[in-house]
């Protein structure tokens, strides 16, 4: 169906082979991936950072939808764009980065 995305959520995912769930995802022929971070504090789990969005990065071409469930998210940012997040989403705040603007704009006019 046009306009439809898939951004199936990790948090589903075996976490000992993330690489090879994503994998798995791109050979679906899914483009995106969504990352559920949760602090503990702002929502009662505790799940993955930067670090695990870094070294999934490096093995997927997979847009990362990061979804920030944690306190103060600002505080973040800046490391979650570091570790290869394409975009930033922390309850109704929206960024995204300049190396993925297009992408993002791309999205956005399909979706209109």
């Amino acid at each position: 169906m046009a306009g439809t995305l898939l951004s199936p959520s990790l948090l589903s995912a075996d976490f000992s082979c993330l690489a090879g769930e994503l994998a798995a995802l791109e050979e679906a022929g899914v483009s995106w991936a969504h990352w559920d971070v949760m602090d503990g504090m702002f929502v009662p789990n505790i799940t993955m950072g930067p670090a695990v969005i870094a070294a999934c990065r490096k093995e997927s071409t997979l847009f990362f939808d990061v979804h920030l469930m944690i306190e103060r998210p600002g505080r973040f940012i800046e490391q979650f764009v570091d570790a290869g997040a394409d975009i930033l989403v922390s309850g109704s705040a929206f960024f995204s980065f300049p190396p993925y603007r297009q992408r993002h704009d791309a999205f956005m006019a399909a979706m209109s």
